[in-house]
């Protein structure tokens, strides 16, 4: 995959345990083509609430830098969402997914990039020890398992 014109977005929700105050949601998007330099925006929302109204802005805001810094916007966008359950997925799709293709339509001349949209899952059922003596413990950092 050629590299020009290519923005990657990464977005997760985090809920604050303690004071069960509001959730943030994080938006994070590429703006060169060695995804060294970044542009951010957070949204605050409903206490517990996973899905994130204010996408529409994020990329709003992301596209409009992205052209600045660019010359043009992009012609390729992944997205890759963490935080969403099993239960959640067709939510996202009707609520997230279509905030985006909101954004595309308004930002008009036809614009239309190629698009994924990719729910990473965190829930790894492997588990993996090192035997340090008698004891187990963890693999050392870097530790690869092929």
């Amino acid at each position: 995959i050629p590299m020009d014109r290519v923005m990657v977005i990464g977005i997760d929700t985090y809920h604050d345990s303690v004071n069960k105050g509001q959730s943030v949601g994080g938006f994070i998007a590429s703006m060169n083509k060695s995804f060294t330099k970044y542009h951010c925006r957070t949204t605050f929302q409903h206490s517990g609430q996973e899905l994130v109204d204010q996408l529409g802005n994020c990329m709003t805001a992301c596209l409009r830098k992205y052209a600045d810094v660019n010359k043009g916007l992009p012609d390729r966008i992944f997205v890759y969402r963490d935080g969403v359950g099993d239960g959640q997925l067709e939510s996202v799709v009707r609520h997230e997914l279509k905030q985006f293709m909101d954004v595309f339509r308004k930002m008009g001349d036809g614009y239309n990039p190629k698009f994924a949209f990719i729910v990473v899952k965190k829930g790894i059922n492997t588990r993996l020890f090192l035997k340090a003596g008698p004891r187990l413990g963890n693999p050392l950092p870097g530790t690869v398992v092929d």
